[in-house]
C-alpha cells in the first residue's frame, strides 16, 4: 500500500493528507535533527507548480539540479523570496497570466542548456494590457544563458544584481514597465545583438 495513513509505521514512508495539506513523515533513521536537511527530487518538469493560487509564499527554499523550478500560472500574490534556485537545465520561474507575483531577495543561477537561450526567469501576460504588477526585486542572477524575459504590462525589475549572462541580461516588451536600481556586469558576453537592457515598448528605465 501507498499513502495509507494506518500503515505509517515504518521508517521512510509518508502520508499526504490532501484535504488538510499535509505531509507526514517517517524519517529514515526513525528521527530528526535539529541540523538534519529534507531533500525532493525530480527527473523533470517543475518542482513546484501554481496554477489559481492566490496568497502563496515559498520561503527559505533550496531547489538545485533540476530541469524547470516553479511555475505560477493564473497567480495572485504568489511570492517567492528567501530562496536559492540552481543548477538547471531550463527555466528557473515561469510567471503566466498572473497579477502580483514574483522574486524577492532571491538568487538563480548556474543554468546550462543545450539549445543556449534558457532563461532564468519568464514572465507573460495576455494580450488585454491591463497591468499586472509582477515583479524581481532585490535578487541575484548570474552564470546563466539569459537572465529575465519579459512579454508583459506593468512590470517592476529594480535592485537586482545581473551577472555572466550569454544573452540578455533584461529582455522586456510591453508596456507601462520600470526597470530600476539594476546592477550589471558581464551581461550579453556571447551574442552579439543584445544587451543589459533589450526592450521594446514604453518602458521607464532609470538608475541602472
Amino acid at each position: 500500500y501507498t499513502n495509507v495513513f494506518e500503515e505509517l509505521d515504518s521508517p521512510g514512508e509518508y502520508f499526504a493528507d490532501n484535504n488538510a495539506k499535509r505531509l507526514y513523515f517517517y524519517p529514515p533513521n526513525g528521527k530528526v535533527d535539529i541540523d538534519d536537511e529534507m531533500s525532493y527530487g525530480i527527473s523533470d518538469g517543475y518542482v513546484f507548480n501554481v496554477t489559481n493560487g492566490k496568497n502563496i509564499v515559498f520561503s527559505d527554499i533550496e531547489i538545485n539540479n533540476v530541469q524547470n523550478a516553479i511555475s505560477i500560472n493564473n497567480g495572485y500574490q504568489v511570492v517567492i523570496q528567501n530562496t536559492e534556485i540552481s543548477d538547471l537545465t531550463s527555466t528557473a520561474v515561469s510567471i503566466e497570466n498572473s497579477k502580483k507575483c514574483g522574486l524577492l531577495n532571491s538568487a538563480i543561477h548556474t543554468i546550462k542548456s543545450v539549445s543556449g537561450r534558457a532563461k532564468a526567469i519568464t514572465i507573460s501576460d495576455g494580450a488585454d494590457l491591463a497591468a499586472r504588477h509582477n515583479f524581481v526585486q532585490n535578487s541575484s542572477i548570474y552564470d546563466c544563458p539569459q537572465g529575465l524575459s519579459i512579454n508583459a504590462t506593468g512590470t517592476i525589475i529594480s535592485h537586482n544584481l545581473l551577472q555572466n549572462t550569454e544573452y540578455n541580461g533584461i529582455g522586456l516588451s510591453g508596456q507601462e514597465s520600470i526597470i530600476e536600481y539594476n546592477e550589471f556586469s558581464g551581461v550579453a558576453n556571447k551574442i552579439t545583438d543584445a544587451g543589459a537592457i533589450y526592450i521594446g515598448g514604453n518602458i521607464l528605465t532609470r538608475c541602472n
